[in-house]
C-alpha cells in the first residue's frame, strides 16, 4: 500500500505498512510535545522544520524517550529527536543495548517508579 506525505512540494512515496505504529498511537502519544505542531516538521527535507522538529522534541518533550523506542525502525521523518539516519546507527552499533522491548520495559519502569 503506497501513500504520500505532503511534507513540501515534492511529494514522497512511502510504504504505509512500515508506519502502521504512528497510526495505532500509543497511550503515551496525547503527551508529546509535538501534538500540537505541523505534523510536516517531523517529515521534511527542509532544514529549518527538521531543526524545529528536532527542538520540540529534544528540549521540551516528556516522551521522547518513549517515542525513541517505539519508532527507532521506522524509515523516515523524525522520532524522539533522531532522524532516520540516526535512528538506523542507533540500530546497527547498539542492537544488543538497544532492543526496542527491552528499551519499552526500561520506559515504563521509569515512569512508574
Amino acid at each position: 500500500m503506497l501513500g504520500t506525505l505532503i511534507a513540501d512540494e515534492t511529494p514522497v512515496n512511502l510504504h504505509l505498512t512500515s508506519y502502521r505504529k504512528i497510526f495505532d498511537r500509543p497511550s503515551w502519544h496525547g503527551l508529546g510535545a509535538c501534538k500540537d505542531k505541523p505534523t510536516k516538521w517531523w517529515f521534511t527535507k527542509k532544514p529549518h522544520e527538521n531543526m524545529a522538529a528536532m527542538v520540540v522534541c529534544r528540549e521540551l518533550c516528556p516522551v521522547r524517550w518513549k517515542c525513541l523506542a517505539d519508532n527507532l525502525d521506522v524509515p523516515q521523518g523524525i522520532f524522539g529527536g533522531f532522524d532516520a539516519d540516526e535512528r538506523k546507527i542507533i540500530r546497527n552499533e547498539y542492537s544488543v543495548l538497544v532492543d526496542p522491548e527491552l528499551l519499552r520495559l526500561t520506559m515504563d519502569v521509569e515512569d512508574t517508579g
